[in-house]
């Protein structure tokens, strides 16, 4: 099963056939490149489905469910009631198109790497945000500003509807890490991507990381653990925790021989790296948004195809509605 997620599946189903066989349902975009059949597995039939809401059904079945030590994740459609544990906070996450909701083991263990660091006043990069969670969870714990980012063009908008049903607001994108601006360097990455699409990356990523920072890596096959460990000690980074599910693991790494990560005292900042191209919005790209948050002072204005969100602000991220 995890090879069909590596070669990009958008959902999987398993069940025992009448023969006692196990038998699995992929579906992939329709665009996508044929799926090599693994040894031992016997393609039975492909055909070509028409476009649904594949998670519909799920939702009405899902239930809400704990993960790490803080956070109750609730994937039902918004208008559920829900009772959160006590010492729980809830993320509501409607299991839509993009990934992410946390019941997966690969966002399980980013989230529970998330709760043991420090992200209190730091500045924090989500690469492939999915659903946002991962954005969510940071400014829960403090982080001083977030911004995510997917290659999927339809992830940023489900993460800003999401943004409104949790009152919380990072700073969402499309596009890939070339479009960040040089500065101001963040102090976390949070990088829930399969390595096949972010070790060609990993320089480039580690540029936007100041002299402090620390990764949190997920998506990681165990049996490829080590592959991506040594592609990070050749960048300068060790290894200062992992956490292990099933057949998945992750990582959090820091600077070989650097200081320990320290929480930024909040005060004036630069920009957050976000894209900047001439044209966008109303033309102000130099205006500065006015908000409570360390995340002012953007690149492009609020209407801006590039932006699909608006800033994580004041204590604990919330607030920060714009001009």
């Amino acid at each position: 099963m995890a090879d069909l997620w590596l070669a990009g599946t958008l959902g999987v189903h398993s069940s025992s056939g009448p023969d006692g066989r196990l038998r699995l349902e992929a579906w992939f975009p329709l665009e996508s490149p044929a799926a090599d059949v693994a040894a031992g597995v016997e393609l039975a039939a492909e055909e070509i489905v028409p476009d649904a809401d594949w998670l519909a059904a799920w939702r009405e079945q899902a239930r809400p469910f704990p993960v790490g030590r803080m956070f109750f994740i609730d994937p039902r459609e918004p208008e559920e009631a829900v009772e959160v544990p006590s010492g729980r906070r809830l993320l509501r996450l409607p299991a839509r198109a993009a990934f992410g909701t946390g019941s997966h083991e690969s966002t399980a263990l980013a989230l529970e790497l998330l709760e043991d660091a420090d992200v209190r006043g730091r500045r924090v990069l989500d690469v492939g945000t999915g659903t946002g969670v991962l954005a969510f969870a940071a400014l829960l714990e403090g982080a001083r500003c977030v911004v995510g980012f997917d290659v999927d063009p339809a992830a940023p908008f489900h993460a800003r509807a999401n943004s409104a049903l949790n009152d919380l607001r990072p700073r969402w994108f499309a596009g890939r890490l070339a479009a960040l601006r040089a500065l101001p360097l963040f102090d976390l990455a949070l990088v829930n991507v399969v390595p096949e699409q972010i070790l060609p990356e990993m320089p480039e990523l580690v540029r936007r990381l100041g002299p402090e920072a620390e990764m949190i890596l997920s998506g990681i096959l165990a049996e490829r653990g080590r592959q991506v460990l040594d592609r990070l000690e050749g960048l300068g980074f060790v290894e200062r925790q992992r956490r292990e599910a099933g057949e998945w693991v992750a990582f959090r790494v820091g600077l070989e021989d650097g200081p320990r990560p320290r929480a930024l005292t909040p005060g004036p900042s630069p920009a957050p790296s976000l894209p900047t191209s001439p044209g966008e919005g109303n033309g102000n790209s130099g205006q500065a948004l006015k908000s409570n948050s360390s995340c002012s002072a953007l690149g492009f204005s609020p209407s801006s195809p590039g932006e699909v969100g608006r800033e994580g602000a004041g204590e604990e991220g919330r607030g920060g509605e714009g001009p």
